[in-house]
């Protein structure tokens, strides 16, 4: 994974994909995208497993979201970019819980240590992150599939909208951007994952002067 992040810093997407497919690969024949309760494995060995697996489903489908935004988007160019970047994981064959929402230094293999109720953590910046790319991956699936031709449902994208707003209400208040007259509130990024942010920052389309979200930039298509 530090070897795509790599990859993607110096724009070498021949080799991301590379590095990308042995990830999933090795993935797979650990038994990441398992559910770890089928396992006998330490609190610590088992957290990390579950982190390293979400990890890597997060750049499998971060792959994707970069190379489109990379593209000139016209429909061709679009089209171009999802039939030649098929995600690698399956979310059939996922069954993978979320870590805890717990600090390392708070888990060891016999347990996990008790926090202060309410106590803010540095993983649920990550964990929200997780969920808000499961539902992004719904998006690329069911807006974007492979076919050359498909139907696509008002009924199915109003949904997707509406998961993305469940996810952007459930954020916990230290995870939550707010903006006043265009320009973000105090504490920006301090305690938020850079992509993170990028899902929740507002994109100013000046023409039809609304204010939308990346994700949903990418929900409701070019």
């Amino acid at each position: 994974m530090l070897a795509q992040i790599y990859c993607i810093a110096k724009a070498d997407y021949n080799q991301l994909l590379h590095y990308k497919g042995m990830a999933v690969s090795l993935s797979h024949r650990l038994g990441l995208h398992q559910s770890q309760k089928r396992f006998s494995l330490g609190a610590l060995t088992s957290e990390t497993r579950k982190k390293v697996f979400w990890t890597l489903y997060t750049l499998d489908w971060w792959v994707f979201s970069l190379l489109w935004n990379l593209l000139t988007l016209t429909p061709d160019s679009f089209s171009a970019a999802l039939l030649g970047l098929p995600r690698l994981l399956n979310e059939d064959d996922i069954y993978a819980e979320y870590p805890s929402d717990i600090d390392d230094e708070n888990v060891s293999e016999r347990g996990f240590q008790s926090t202060l109720p309410g106590e803010s953590t540095r993983l649920s910046s990550a964990l929200a992150l997780f969920r808000v790319s499961r539902i992004m991956s719904k998006v690329l699936d069911q807006n974007y599939p492979a076919a050359s031709t498909h139907d696509l449902s008002l009924q199915s994208i109003s949904a997707l909208n509406d998961e993305l707003d469940a996810w952007l209400n459930s954020l916990a208040p230290h995870l939550r951007l707010h903006f006043v007259q265009d320009k973000p509130s105090t504490h920006v990024v301090g305690s938020r994952s850079p992509l993170l942010v990028l899902y929740t920052l507002p994109f100013k389309r000046s023409k039809a002067n609304i204010t939308i979200s990346h994700s949903r930039i990418i929900t409701f298509g070019p």
